[in-house]
């Protein structure tokens, strides 16, 4: 059985085993990853819609921070900043011939000098951006766009949330869809705190971590979904 996992850089396997790994192990499936370190989840889409023509029998979508907002990236187009150490399926910056830019709350300054240009926008976006409840609304528009395409697909997807339980993340004119998608409770970020499993320095988590967290709280929650 093949499935895709689609997510951050907590989906990935730059710090040992993901989550992808052990929950294969678990349902004796093989994982499909397609990671997007550092980006938002807009990105997700169209790595799932390419991921539901691979065969495969279930989808798990990791839903990172809404304030991650992306948007298209012209200079990205054949290849972003990061394709030189990762395939397409697991690069944050390119996918299919489209070129991608997640703007974040610091360090956009930085890389844009390096692209040649002298936007000053950092303030402005912490302030105004990243502050907005449209973060939010961005999220589940994204959800929506997955959940119709593996519908369309005959893929069924489900979805955990990394940073924040979903009943934070989804507003309330939306909250019908706690009742007619597969969302897992909780988040991943809150499980591992409440047990007081150790991040590494960067704030990932290692294959030990991932494991613990899948043995006693994603699997066991998809089964609700999948049995």
């Amino acid at each position: 059985m093949k499935f895709g996992a689609v997510g951050c850089s907590h989906t990935s396997k730059s710090y040992g085993d993901s989550w992808p790994i052990h929950l294969g192990n678990m349902m004796n499936g093989q994982p499909l990853i397609a990671s997007s370190s550092g980006a938002g989840n807009s990105m997700f889409i169209e790595k799932v819609r390419k991921l539901c023509d691979h065969d495969i029998s279930l989808m798990v979508v990791q839903i990172t921070e809404p304030t991650r907002v992306t948007t298209g990236m012209a200079q990205f187009e054949k290849k972003s900043h990061t394709s030189d150490y990762n395939d397409e399926f697991n690069d944050g910056g390119h996918f299919d011939g489209v070129g991608y830019y997640t703007w974040n709350s610091f360090a956009n300054e930085p890389l844009f000098a390096r692209l040649g240009y002298t936007t000053k926008i950092d303030e402005f976006w912490r302030k105004e951006v990243m502050t907005s409840d449209w973060c939010y609304y961005n999220t589940v528009h994204a959800m929506l766009a997955i959940e119709t395409i593996c519908q369309k697909k005959g893929v069924p997807v489900i979805f955990f949330s990394w940073f924040l339980p979903f009943d934070e993340i989804i507003p309330k004119q939306y909250d019908w869809i706690d009742k007619q998608f597969n969302l897992v409770k909780d988040c991943a970020l809150n499980f591992l705190k409440l047990h007081d499993i150790k991040s590494l320095p960067d704030n990932h988590y290692g294959s030990e971590a991932h494991s613990f967290l899948v043995k006693q709280w994603l699997y066991r929650q998809i089964q609700n979904f999948v049995l």
